[in-house]
């Protein structure tokens, strides 16, 4: 039960307008929190008797509007109105703070269903028109002639702002960059999970840039991939996105210094050694030296080392014969560590012979028969019961038994009888890795 309004004491203030009672003050602060202070105070003057004269007499719409950020800078509406007469244009503040409020509402409502960019004081912005990801789901479609953005940011932008920034935080797109209140409208935007991240539209030159990106990434960790690597405090702003999530990893950039992406990369393969995954082996200059500490850490994650990218690809129109390191070096270096990686080793791009004996090769990238042959030969010459876990069917008949007598002769630790057992108890434990 609200207090009745007509006994509570009102005091002047400095601007002409009397000032709320403190018990009135919390009950405009709770309207103001509300999910629609616009309809819930023009419901209240309408309905609540209690609320009539405040309401009559503008001192309710007074306070509203300064809590709610209307008057943007300005203390009050005289203040806006003694400025404006100054500096004349063609925007004319309303008379009346009641007034005030429903244009202020009215702007908030044009600017939540149009989009910010829609808004007077707005960037000039085209991306809108193509990316539908910036527009809210089921806003229309923008037009360019609704694009009202010239001029200069009316005192209620910031407050506008700051509405659409909880709904869509990529209009930091459109945000002025000098606009007063252009942190605050930051700091709401990547609090606020969106794709693709609002750290992307943010001014890096904004000495709250640092603040921002921790933020950000705390709620977004992909958004490290907006972050320039070559800023100051980016190896502190990575960490904690890689602390996040390891996956994190992928959005790692290297910038003038591949040191700094070698030491990140290790700091989230120490801690998350299938991080390995989401590295590109493409990157022939870090690539092998990532994966073999990864390999050290966890043996297992060689499963995740693909051929493309490497030298010993099979695709003979790779420039250079493939990328800048070997393939073969880095199974055989996980297959010493563990010789159950010779099942990762990838497959032979082709297993049939040519008709002069030769072997054929697809232009896939896979891995080429011969290297494939090494490897197993190797895994095997290592230790014997690496025989169970090469792909058989895919070498040649004579290649095959080569092999086999190879294991055989391997200490005479392969019979045929235990060649079976090993094999079943390999695949009993796949089966038990995969439930």
């Amino acid at each position: 039960m609200l207090p009745s309004l007509a006994r509570l004491p009102v005091t002047p203030t400095g601007t002409g307008m009397q000032a709320l009672p403190p018990e009135l003050l919390a009950i405009v602060g709770s309207l103001v929190d509300s999910d629609d202070p616009c309809r819930d105070l023009e419901e209240k003057c309408r309905v609540d008797k209690q609320w009539w004269a405040l309401c009559r007499d503008g001192l309710l719409y007074e306070e509203v509007n300064l809590r709610m950020g209307f008057y943007g800078t300005f203390p009050s509406l005289e203040a806006v109105r003694k400025h404006y007469e100054a500096h004349p244009g063609p925007w004319v503040p309303p008379t009346t703070a009641k007034w005030y409020f429903r244009a202020a509402c009215r702007a908030m409502a044009d600017a939540l269903m149009r989009g910010l960019w829609s808004v007077q004081g707005s960037r000039d912005s085209d991306f809108h028109l193509v990316n539908p990801r910036f527009r809210r789901r089921g806003a229309p479609i923008p037009d360019p002639k609704y694009r009202s953005n010239r001029g200069e940011p009316l005192p209620w932008y910031g407050a506008l702002a700051k509405q659409c920034a909880k709904i869509d935080p990529n209009v930091m797109a459109c945000v002025p960059l000098d606009h007063p209140d252009y942190l605050a409208i930051a700091r709401i935007a990547v609090n606020t999970r969106g794709d693709p991240a609002p750290l992307s539209y943010i001014d890096r030159n904004n000495e709250a840039y640092t603040e921002l990106a921790r933020l950000s990434v705390q709620h977004n960790p992909a958004t490290l991939a907006y972050v320039p690597p070559n800023h100051p405090d980016y190896v502190e702003i990575a960490k904690m996105a890689l602390l996040q999530d390891s996956h994190t990893i992928q959005h790692l950039r290297e910038g003038d210094d591949p040191l700094q992406y070698k030491e990140l990369a290790q700091f989230v393969l120490q801690r998350d050694p299938s991080a390995l995954a989401l590295l590109s082996s493409t990157r022939t200059d870090t690539y092998a030296e990532l994966a073999m500490f990864a390999i050290r850490e966890d043996p297992s994650v060689f499963e995740w080392v693909r051929v493309e990218g490497s030298n010993d690809t099979g695709d003979w129109n790779a420039p250079d014969g493939g990328g800048g390191w070997s393939y073969v070096e880095l199974a055989k270096f996980a297959i010493q560590q563990d010789y159950r990686n010779m099942q990762y080793v990838e497959e032979p791009s082709s297993s049939s012979s040519s008709s002069d004996g030769s072997f054929d090769y697809d232009d896939d990238g896979g891995l080429p028969y011969d290297a494939y042959w090494q490897l197993a030969w190797w895994a095997v010459e290592q230790n014997p019961r690496a025989l169970v876990l090469v792909n058989r069917a895919k070498l040649h008949y004579s290649d095959n038994a080569q092999l086999v007598q190879k294991a055989r002769d391997g200490g005479g630790v392969i019979s045929s009888l235990e060649y079976s057992q090993l094999l079943q108890a390999e695949r009993a434990r796949a089966r038990l890795n995969d439930v």
